[in-house]
């Protein structure tokens, strides 16, 4: 389980946080959602499973938020091979593609927080502040972020809410996005050795 909070970051911001800190290289990441009502499961249903294809491999992920404010999940997954044939299999089990985010990231740590550096396609740039913890520990995992949060000089910003959630007004709201998006998925579907 995990609390984390994102926080939206300028262009010069970005630059200046890639400078301080030891990140690992850029990896593209690119997390197609699937589940019973598309790219709305979350929301409606409370739970998405999530490919997500990274240099290093794909995974096939259960999601579900924790909490109300969408802060604290609960994630577990697998390793599997293929990206476009494990697509295959949850389509044909009736889940439907919901949402792709493309970024590129970049990982450090501070402490016990682990920090995610994204330049989310069609969103912007983001750094999220990440805590593993157990079911009763929120609380100091939000202590934890808030301290980096300080430590990194960006105390005077307010958590963005999910991604996912910013994905989808953004595709509500923006019907020449929306198109680019549904042709990200279908290439996605079909194409394993590029996300």
């Amino acid at each position: 389980m995990e609390v984390e909070r994102r926080f939206r970051v300028s262009e010069q911001e970005y630059q200046s946080l890639v400078n301080r800190l030891d990140w690992s290289p850029a990896d593209r990441v690119c997390d197609l959602t699937f589940g019973p009502t598309g790219a709305t499961s979350m929301q409606t249903d409370g739970w998405v499973v999530r490919l997500r294809r990274t240099g290093s491999g794909t995974r096939m992920e259960n999601k579900a938020p924790r909490n109300a404010e969408w802060s604290a999940w609960v994630e577990y997954g697998t390793s599997v091979g293929s990206f476009a044939e494990t697509a295959r299999i949850l389509l044909a089990t009736g889940l439907r593609a919901g949402l792709l985010l493309d970024r590129t990231r970049r990982v450090s740590s501070s402490g016990d927080a682990t920090l995610s550096l994204d330049h989310v396609l069609g969103l912007g740039r983001f750094i999220e502040i990440e805590v593993e913890v157990a079911t009763t520990e929120d609380a100091q995992a939000l202590k934890a972020i808030k301290k980096v949060q300080q430590s990194l000089g960006l105390l005077d910003k307010s958590a963005e809410r999910p991604y996912g959630e910013m994905m989808l007004g953004r595709l509500n709201s923006d019907a020449a996005f929306q198109a680019e998006h549904d042709d990200l998925i279908k290439q996605a579907l079909e194409d394993d050795d590029e996300a």
